[in-house]
């Protein structure tokens, strides 16, 4: 079929043309757009521990957690930098890394653009289409460009180094200048995170293999390689100096090789290429290709290598627990490569117009299936990026907190090391290690055997360090443990003796009810004793499982008491002499009373015989004369 001279003369246009390019980056952007808006509830709670540590730089508090011995809780040194500078522009630190997200990820879109540029025979922009589609349709990719770690920077940083690195192998000869920001880009990409140095080791070892031995090569390769390794080693020299550690804390809680780590990192993989199906089985077939052609085959020795590589060190440390498969990242971003150099390759092979169609159509219909897949299967991980709520509800209980106790700073307990700690601002115990010191350097026996990043704990270290307020579990709490140190404490009879749970309520779009364990003589927060006088905060009276304390219009914290709803503490060190009681703020409707248990125990109730709810700020004994 012949094509009109007109569409012929419209297609060679020279504004048609632009227009075309225009539309084809312009419209994946929209979508991909779109789909961010899809998972703008997703924010992990990790990445307000990287906040956290930037939030305290700004403060001039230095790079910790908390205060005490300062310690490495984040693997994402460069991330915690420019979150950092996003607050020092003035920016909201959560708006922040949400605009630093968006704007990495924009830049990692262009990287593909410029690569089809740079590395393709073919000047249409329709052969970029399928790869673009893959990079908008993906859920990890949407999940966390809002999701607040490090994964977009990643994602900028690996395309553009790898679009360096094909232009590298295209030529014989490239300009020295190339060489020195592939291997700036590989230098930033590896304080970025840790295990980078695996994305240095692919590119030089294709490198070596597509270039050989001879002494211009030899000196192309110590440039990517060594300014990598000065900032390797500057980060370093500044861990020593600074933490005083060779490995980062995270690498001490998380890093526990074993045969149990091995199969749940198969599992994360195997989850994972279902979950991106059918472009991941596809993707190995196209891979398979490239590797069989000599026009993109160190292309594909190099993606091959990548992939391998990275999935190994995946069952290694044995999978990841966040929303999303943002571990598998890299591999996405070495699919959409695949895809955008196999796009031409394919359509060069197929000769017959009907065959072209076929094949259009039979693309058209694996994006499709990707496209329903990413939001529809059964087991998909992507769906906790919108219905978990948790990291918000621990934004209101911290801010609760801090509105409560931000003035005494109570020592805060928690194992979701995240939101309550970030928005509270209070001094925290992370109770599962990752910014505590001396947890990871004290491990329990079946280190390794448990899933990641949630194994380490230690009871009796923890209740030595005595924090006022203890969060089990992620917000809003449970009155139960899920994690070692947990268990260790609650078979501990000191725990009981000293800690009673309250149930707080706070006041949001959900009114919710956040379960702690409160130290009950804690000089901070707890119950005051002297010579003469006890005094005992109205949150305490935790006796009836109706009520719950609660702030009041004017800021205070209380309990309210009523006749259906009476309130009480139990098991009070507290002498078997005559005391006066005095309710604060008073109310002549207001009783209390004394009784004793088995053991001399004192148990205090107050009660009231009014229907209306009565307020309850604290509780004041008296010795009586």
């Amino acid at each position: 079929m012949r094509i009109p001279t007109c569409l012929l003369s419209l297609w060679k246009n020279r504004w048609f043309q632009r227009i075309l390019w225009l539309g084809v980056i312009i419209m994946p952007l929209l979508f991909f757009y779109s789909h961010i808006r899809y998972y703008a509830n997703h924010l992990s709670d990790d990445a307000l521990i990287s906040l956290r540590y930037a939030q305290r730089l700004i403060e001039g508090k230095g790079l910790t957690w908390t205060e005490g011995i300062p310690v490495e809780g984040y693997s994402n040194f460069l991330w915690v930098l420019l979150s950092a500078g996003m607050g020092l522009l003035g920016f909201d630190l959560i708006t922040g890394i949400r605009i630093l997200g968006m704007i990495c990820m924009a830049g990692a879109y262009g990287a593909f653009v410029y690569c089809f540029i740079k590395c393709s025979h073919r000047q249409n922009p329709l052969f970029l289409l399928p790869a673009l589609s893959v990079f908008v349709v993906s859920g990890t990719l949407a999940i966390w460009t809002v999701g607040g770690l490090e994964q977009p920077l990643i994602a900028l940083l690996l395309s553009w180094s790898l679009a360096w690195t094909f232009i590298l192998f295209q030529s014989e000869h490239p300009p020295d200048r190339f060489i020195w920001i592939l291997g700036l880009l590989l230098g930033l990409i590896c304080i970025t995170r840790p295990d980078s140095p695996l994305f240095v080791v692919s590119i030089l070892f294709i490198g070596a293999i597509r270039w050989g031995l001879r002494k211009h090569a030899l000196k192309r390769l110590c440039i990517i390689g060594m300014i990598p390794l000065v900032f390797i080693v500057g980060q370093l020299v500044f861990r020593l100096y600074y933490y005083g550690d060779w490995v980062p804390n995270t690498a001490m809680v998380k890093v526990s090789p074993s045969l149990d780590h091995l199969l749940n990192g198969l599992n994360h993989i195997k989850n994972g290429f279902l979950t991106h199906l059918p472009l991941s089985f596809l993707g190995i077939l196209l891979l398979a290709g490239l590797l069989l052609t000599s026009k993109y085959r160190f292309f594909g020795l190099l993606l091959f290598t990548i992939d391998v590589l990275w999935l190994s060190y995946i069952c290694f440390i044995g999978g990841d627990i966040f929303a999303g498969f943002r571990m598998l990242l890299p591999v996405l971003i070495v699919l959409i490569y695949i895809i955008l150099f196999a796009t031409d390759l394919i359509w060069s092979a197929v000769k017959k117009n009907i065959h072209r169609i076929i094949l259009v159509l039979f693309f058209i219909g694996c994006f499709l299936a990707y496209h329903r897949v990413q939001f529809h299967y059964k087991n998909n991980y992507n769906s906790r990026a919108v219905f978990r709520k948790w990291v918000w509800y621990g934004r209101d209980i911290g801010l609760f907190l801090k509105q409560a106790f931000g003035d005494q700073k109570p020592l805060l307990a928690v194992d979701a090391a995240g939101a309550v700690p970030y928005w509270s601002e209070l001094p925290s115990l992370d109770m599962l290690g990752l910014n505590d010191w001396y947890i990871p350097r004290h491990k329990p026996d079946d280190f390794g055997r448990r899933t990641i990043a949630h194994e380490l704990g230690n009871g009796p270290y923890i209740l030595h360090r005595e924090p006022d307020l203890i969060m089990f579990s992620v917000p809003p709490g449970t009155r139960e443990p899920s994690f070692r140190g947990g268990h260790e404490m609650m078979e501990s009879p000191a725990f009981h003796d000293k800690y009673t749970p309250v149930s707080f309520l706070v006041h949001s779009l959900d009114d919710i009810q956040a379960k702690l364990w409160v130290k009950r003589y804690s000089r901070k927060i707890g119950i005051h004793q002297t010579d003469r006088a006890v005094t005992i905060p109205g949150y305490l009276f935790n006796g009836n499982p109706d009520a719950f304390a609660k702030m009041n219009e004017c800021g205070d914290l209380i309990i309210t008491v009523s006749r259906s709803v009476p309130v009480s503490i139990k098991k009070l060190d507290l002498p078997n002499d005559a005391w006066d009681i005095e309710i604060i703020p008073y109310h002549p409707d207001l009783t209390a009373a004394i009784t004793r248990d088995e053991d001399g125990k004192a148990e205090l109730t107050i009660s009231t015989q009014s229907e209306t709810e009565l307020e309850v700020q604290a509780v004041r004994l008296m010795h009586r004369p």
